[in-house]
């Protein structure tokens, strides 16, 4: 059973301030509570810089002194829509979206700007004596907040708030159907993921109660809980792209697809990897992976299973890289308990031959 939902909560106002930007100053250590607390008018985006790893002073004794750098956090409606799908792609293979579901991306200019003018630590700049060339991200990030860089003392930072939005109404619920989900809402469905709970167990641990929806539509409540912008499409892409992370072992495909059978026939299975041009056809390497699970051997080893046959299914996806097709090719056996055909053992290779 899943528990509660992630307790995250968005409020049903705007932020208005004196003026335009608000400028003010804070302790770096205050920051993330900072942001947390303005992510919960407006979600914006994780602080971001290009050219933080550059910005270390460097004195004329090459010892560095301090880190200074600018972090942009800007509203999640910033920016335009990119379309990223293939625009080779038949109509009938692209996903159904909807008239109802348009981009967030509205060009909001709102951001919150931050300037860090820290001394490093005592640690870390003698570290730094010897090797002047050692890059920021070598040197470990800080600990006061989650902004990227060195290990810096805890000091003051600039913030320029620019809090007004345009393109959308922040504290609405339209808005907030409209808006991504926050990263404490898309961290709880991670977890939920990993833990193997299915698509209906978090579904249902997201959708509010009654009388958390009577309230609503009363007017009655400032606050609402984050989790009702959790939609079937938040859960099916962390779950793919947390299926990727998975399947990738490495970054070469060919080391990935041997530490892949290295680990199944640790687990049972009769697993082997082959990149040999022994078995092309051409003067080019072709690489099958064979794969039979414990299961499998089972019924193969079974009075009867001579009745079998193999079934060839093409482009079941995308090998080493785009561009090569990738086919499977299963041996299929008369089950003895079921009657029917049972899957024992696979081969994927992109060549035909």
């Amino acid at each position: 059973m899943v528990g509660e939902g992630p307790s995250i909560f968005r409020n049903l106002e705007r932020r208005v301030f004196q003026s335009h930007p608000e400028r003010f100053e804070m302790l770096e250590s205050e920051l993330d509570n900072f942001l947390r607390q303005e992510n919960g008018y407006a979600v914006f985006n994780k602080p971001t810089n290009k050219n933080a790893s550059r910005n270390v002073n460097i004195k004329s004794n090459n010892l560095r002194r301090d880190y200074r750098a600018t972090f942009t956090a800007r509203c999640s409606c910033s920016g335009t829509y990119s379309d990223r799908r293939n625009p080779d792609l038949s109509p009938q293979k692209r996903r159904i979206t909807g008239a109802a579901t348009s981009s967030y991306k509205v060009e909001c200019p709102a951001k919150i700007k931050i300037e860090i003018a820290a001394p490093l630590r005592r640690t870390v700049a003698a570290s730094t004596s010897s090797s002047v060339g050692t890059s920021v991200t070598a040197l470990g990030s800080a600990s006061l907040s989650s902004l990227p860089g060195p290990s810096r003392d805890d000091s003051i930072v600039k913030v320029e708030y620019y809090w007004k939005h345009e393109g959308h109404e922040p504290g609405s619920l339209a808005d907030m159907a409209k808006q991504r989900n926050c990263q404490p809402v898309r961290d709880w469905i991670e977890t939920q993921v990993k833990a193997g709970r299915t698509v209906n167990q978090i579904m249902g641990a997201a959708r509010l109660s009654l009388e958390q929806l009577r309230s609503i539509m009363q007017n009655t409540t400032t606050t609402i809980d984050a989790s009702i912008r959790v939609r079937y499409n938040d859960v099916y892409n962390i779950t793919r792209r947390l299926k990727v992370e998975r399947a990738q072992k490495s970054a070469d495909g060919r080391q990935s697809c041997d530490r892949w059978a290295q680990e199944l026939s640790g687990e049972g299975w009769c697993a082997s990897f082959v990149d040999s041009l022994q078995l092309s056809a051409t003067n080019e390497k072709v690489w099958p992976m064979f794969l039979m699970s414990p299961v499998g051997k089972e019924v193969l080893c079974k009075p009867g299973s001579a009745v079998w046959c193999l079934d060839s299914t093409h482009n079941t996806g995308y090998g080493m890289s785009r561009n090569e097709k990738m086919f499977l090719t299963t041996i299929i056996v008369r089950s003895q308990d079921t009657g029917t055909g049972f899957p024992a053992a696979f081969m994927l290779t992109p060549s035909e031959t």
